[in-house]
């Protein structure tokens, strides 16, 4: 399978995800994997990261970042905008929150619906 170079990478703060596996910065990235394998949180870490170095770039004039998580679970999402909100990054994330237990057309709606904000936010230059 070949792959495109990457022009912009997006840093997860995971070396090993980094170094094998680079993902692209303003792509739409999809974790798939069997339950319990730390997708979320490889999910979570990389909005932090992304978020964190975000801060430290406002003082140089770029624009500010946004991070638009889809997730299938009420209560992890619920945690995931907790742990957003303690790191005071709550502002910058948008999680739209699909229902494990809804038919699959549902749940690619949650996909479909998160894929369009962010679209909608890069086209807006946000």
């Amino acid at each position: 399978l070949r792959r495109d170079a990457i022009s912009r990478q997006l840093f997860t703060g995971n070396l090993l995800v980094d170094m094998s596996t680079p993902l692209a910065l303003g792509n739409l990235n999809i974790f798939k994997g069997d339950s319990n394998t730390g997708k979320t949180t490889l999910a979570l870490n990389t909005a932090i990261n992304f978020l964190t170095s975000n801060e430290k770039l406002q003082g140089s004039g770029s624009r500010p970042r946004k991070v638009v998580f889809a997730s299938l679970a009420y209560n992890r999402a619920m945690n995931h905008f907790k742990t957003l909100k303690e790191k005071g990054l709550a502002q910058d994330a948008i999680i739209v929150r699909g229902d494990k237990h809804s038919s699959q057309s549902s749940l690619y709606f949650s996909y479909i619906t998160a894929n369009h904000i962010a679209n909608q936010l890069m086209k807006s230059g946000n």
